[in-house]
């Protein structure tokens, strides 16, 4: 079933590799990789938002004495 546009103006669509073509929003979130889940930063986006573009604006939000930063090897993230 295909959700009517005026239902989220704002929210758009996205093709997944797991779901198919999705509708709406999509939630970017940076924890700590331990026993129990910190999230250190999040930002909600509409479903359509790149993850590499989102990956790099939550970084300066991140604690400064972080050590080490884990993420997926196709965001080619260079810090310095």
């Amino acid at each position: 079933m295909i959700p009517h546009s005026s239902i989220d103006t704002e929210a758009h669509w996205t093709k997944s590799g797991w779901h198919g073509w999705v509708y709406g929003w999509k939630l970017h979130l940076v924890c700590t990789a331990a026993a129990v889940w910190i999230p250190l930063a999040a930002d909600l986006t509409p479903a359509n938002a790149a993850d590499n573009e989102i990956a790099f604006a939550l970084v300066p939000d991140l604690p400064p004495d972080l050590r080490f930063l884990l993420g997926d090897q196709h965001y080619h993230m260079t810090l310095s």
